[in-house]
């Protein structure tokens, strides 16, 4: 599995100087979530067929655990976003004038 996370990093060509952080924490942290959710799954009777955990672990690793966040809750976070903008510029006006 290392192994695995490993080659992929070294397709994509990246230079090691300007990663955030070290690669090996990087790659240990990568195998570290995959194997919860396979440890979640097993501790929660095996309630998902293995190609819809497989989906989950490729989400989440594609697109990171904040992107894996569901469509509606991001537009919800975003109108939330907005919401605090548009009440932060009122509460400034009515302030400063």
């Amino acid at each position: 599995m290392q192994e695995q996370v490993s080659n992929k990093l070294s397709a994509l060509q990246i230079d090691e100087e300007q990663m955030l952080v070290p690669r090996d924490y990087l790659i240990t942290f990568v195998i570290s979530a995959q194997l919860g959710i396979i440890q979640h799954w097993i501790e929660t009777d095996l309630q998902r067929s293995p190609e819809e955990v497989a989906a989950i672990i490729t989400r989440i690793a594609s697109r990171g655990p904040l992107g894996a966040i569901s469509i509606e809750e991001q537009e919800l976070q975003g109108k939330k976003s907005r919401k605090n903008t548009e009440e932060d510029k009122s509460a400034k006006n009515a302030r400063f004038g």
